[in-house]
């Protein structure tokens, strides 16, 4: 929990609700205003999709997208395959990112078709 103001923010994934995060920046006296966003963007940061390696460079392993089909069906994709490119992550539909086909297969997915 991280104590700002009058703000409490109870998680990194609170802090990076972008539908909040006016909240935690209008509620802020003036001289925390550039606390709270060094706040929220380390939330961002630290929520990101992708690492830097030792020599600075993005690396992102977590390339394979998860996702749900209009009959509820939970399928993944992987790159290269047809309709990657075309395929959007949505987290408020129960989307999601793997790193792997066997962190996909734990989770219940399947792997696409096509």
């Amino acid at each position: 929990m991280i104590l700002t103001g009058s703000t409490v923010m109870e998680t990194a994934s609170d802090a990076n609700d972008c539908s909040r995060r006016s909240q935690f920046i209008v509620d802020a006296p003036e001289g925390r205003k550039m606390l709270r966003n060094a706040l929220y963007a380390a939330a961002v940061v630290s929520t990101a999709l992708f690492v830097l390696n030792a020599q600075g460079q993005e690396n992102r392993p977590c390339n394979i997208k998860g996702n749900v089909s209009t009959q509820g069906e939970r399928i993944y994709h992987v790159p290269g395959q047809k309709y990657y490119n075309d395929t959007r992550i949505s987290a408020s539909h129960g989307e999601r990112w793997f790193c792997s086909e066997e962190e996909a297969r734990a989770a219940g997915w399947r792997k696409s078709r096509v």
